[in-house]
């Protein structure tokens, strides 16, 4: 499942939240998440959460759906 993120203009410990919760339903159905096109805000306040340490981001969507054939 790829989770466009380029239309996300701000981004709390809620949407932080529904991202985690996002992710481990895709997981628990054997679908790996991969989020795409995160700002370098965005980034940044994921890094800071540690989404980096377990979600892969990629810069684009284009470049998500492409690793999901890997």
């Amino acid at each position: 499942m790829v989770l466009g993120l380029s239309g996300l203009t701000y981004c709390d410990s809620t949407g932080v939240t529904v991202l985690i919760g996002a992710c481990q339903r895709s997981r628990a159905t054997g679908s790996p998440a991969s989020p795409a096109g995160a700002t370098p805000d965005q980034m940044r306040v994921f890094t800071v959460a540690g989404l980096d340490q377990v979600l892969t981001f990629h810069p684009s969507t284009e470049g998500a759906v492409a690793s999901l054939g890997r």
